[in-house]
C-alpha cells in the first residue's frame, strides 16, 4: 500500500522519517545523508518526532502487566538514544521530552478492581525528575511537575533557551488536597521551597517574568466561580517578597485582564519599566 503523510525532521544530527502505511504509523531513523540507522516501527507503538539531550521518547501500550490484566490498554514510556538503543524501557505511566539531560515522568501503584474481574487500575500517580540514564533526580513524591522556565516554542519543535540543568525551573505540586506548590530546578535543588496554593504560580512563556526572576502569582482561587476575588501579583525570588502586590483585575475577557495587569506593571515602573 502507498506511503502517506510522509515527513521527516532533523535534530542532533539525526532525522527522524514518520509515514503512515497499512494504517501503521512507521518511524525511522536516519543519519544526516539519509542512510538508515534503525526502523522503531516493530518495536514501539508511537514515537517523538525530535530528540532532546540525544533522547528521543517512545512509546507502548500494554493490555497486562506481569500476566495480570489492566483495566483498559495503558501507555507506558521510555527513550532511545540517537541509535535507536533502548537506554529507558518503557515503563512509565507518562513523560515529558529531556531539557538539558532532565526529563519529568510519571509513575503509579496499581490495585485490582474487583467489580472488574480484578482487573488492574492505576492509583497513587506521582511525578519525579530523571536524567537521560534513567537515575532519579527529583524523588517521586509530587503531585505534578510541570516546566516553568526553559523552552520557547517554535513551530513543532522546542527550542531550550538554556544551557544546563540548574537554569531549568519548574513548578513543583505537593501531594494531598492542602498541598502546596514551589520551584525546583533541574539539579532538584530548591529556588522556592513550597508557599503557594497548588495552582497559583503561572508559566511565563515569554521568559520576561523568569529573566527577572520573578514570578506571576495568582492569589484566589483558580476555580473559584467568583472571579471578582481573583488577585495576581508578582513575587521575586532573589527579594523572596513581593515585587507588585496583588491586585484586583478588572472583570471581562480574559486577554483585557492580561493587558491591563501587563499595564500596570509598566507604569509600576518596578518590573518592565525601562
Amino acid at each position: 500500500m502507498e506511503k502517506t503523510s510522509e515527513w521527516e525532521l532533523e535534530s542532533e544530527g539525526r532525522i527522524i522519517r514518520k509515514f503512515t502505511q497499512d494504517n501503521k504509523e512507521h518511524t525511522i531513523i536516519l543519519d544526516t545523508d539519509g542512510n538508515e540507522i534503525i526502523d522503531l516501527t516493530d518495536k514501539y507503538d508511537d514515537c517523538d518526532h525530535v530528540f532532546y539531550s540525544g533522547r528521543l521518547k517512545v512509546k507502548t501500550y500494554k493490555t497486562e502487566i506481569g500476566g495480570r490484566q489492566l483495566l483498559g490498554r495503558e501507555r507506558f514510556v521510555g527513550y532511545v538514544d540517537l541509535d535507536g538503543n533502548e537506554i529507558i524501557p518503557p515503563k512509565f505511566i507518562d513523560g515529558e521530552r529531556f531539557l538539558c539531560g532532565r526529563a519529568v515522568v510519571e509513575i503509579c501503584d496499581w490495585q485490582k478492581l474487583r467489580s472488574e474481574g480484578n482487573k488492574l487500575v492505576t492509583k497513587n500517580e506521582r511525578c519525579g525528575i530523571i536524567d537521560e540514564n534513567g537515575n532519579t533526580v527529583v524523588p517521586f513524591i509530587y503531585r505534578s511537575i510541570d516546566f516553568l522556565y526553559g523552552f520557547r516554542c517554535s513551530c513543532c519543535s522546542h527550542k531550550p533557551d538554556i544551557n544546563n540543568s540548574a537554569e531549568a525551573l519548574y513548578i513543583v505540586r505537593e501531594m494531598g488536597k492542602n498541598g502546596k506548590e514551589g520551584i525546583i530546578n533541574g539539579n532538584g535543588e530548591w529556588i522556592l521551597e513550597p508557599k503557594f496554593p497548588k495552582y497559583s504560580i503561572r508559566t511565563d512563556k515569554d521568559g520576561k517574568f523568569m529573566a527577572r526572576k520573578c514570578l506571576i502569582v495568582q492569589t484566589a482561587g483558580r476555580f473559584n466561580k467568583k472571579r471578582a476575588k481573583q488577585r495576581f501579583g508578582v513575587y521575586s525570588l532573589e527579594k523572596n517578597d513581593w515585587v507588585i502586590e496583588p491586585m484586583k483585575l478588572p472583570l471581562g475577557d480574559f486577554y483585557i485582564k492580561w493587558g491591563y495587569f501587563y499595564d500596570a506593571l509598566k507604569k509600576g515602573d518596578k518590573l518592565m519599566g525601562e
